[in-house]
């Protein structure tokens, strides 16, 4: 299973209904990589 559908099921199990949690999980997701991607960034220069 990914970490997408992981997330997913996790919400939905926390009483997000299944929009929500498939919406949530991706949002979820691209503030993650964007956290990395500055760290990165900061970490470069």
């Amino acid at each position: 299973m990914s970490q997408r559908e992981e997330k997913v099921r996790e919400l939905h199990n926390q009483g997000f209904n299944c929009a929500q949690a498939f919406l949530c999980s991706y949002q979820y997701l691209l503030l993650s990589n964007l956290y990395l991607t500055h760290a990165l960034e900061q970490a470069i220069f």
